[in-house]
């Protein structure tokens, strides 16, 4: 089975919100809202891969913190086969420059009640990392 490993951010305001960005029109789960992120490249640290995607995908320079959630998710491929990716959500503890839609077809930031409402809004595999997030946040 192939699998995918993919790291997100919980990034947040100094309102408390939370980033999200949605996925561009003609790729998998097209416009659907997650979270921040994007594949590990050869070699990466997870955190080398989430500061990366940051800078690429929402032109932000981050400093990554621990790690909140790990899940993992399996979707059938367009040929029927199925992969799995498994999804790392990390903190970002601070970043620089003003976050914008570069390379996601928008961004928005959402109170944290916005999951309660918009879950199907979400990619599946993205779902299960609010929860475990939530918990992580309130174990500091």
């Amino acid at each position: 089975m192939r699998k995918k490993q993919v790291v997100c951010a919980w990034i947040n305001d100094a309102n408390g919100k939370i980033l999200l960005t949605q996925r561009k029109a003609g790729t998998h789960l097209e416009h659907l809202w997650e979270f921040p992120g994007g594949k590990l490249e050869p070699g990466e640290t997870a955190a080398q891969a989430l500061a990366r995607e940051l800078k690429e995908e929402i032109a932000i320079d981050a400093e990554i913190g621990r790690e909140l959630a790990r899940v993992e998710h399996e979707y059938a491929g367009k040929d029927g086969a199925p992969w799995t990716v498994e999804l790392i959500l990390m903190e970002v503890v601070r970043y620089v420059g003003a976050p914008r839609a570069v390379d996601v077809a928008d961004m928005q930031w959402v109170a944290d009640a916005w999951f309660d409402a918009h879950m199907d809004d979400m990619p599946p595999a993205d779902v299960p990392l609010v929860d475990k997030a939530r918990q992580a946040q309130k174990v500091r």
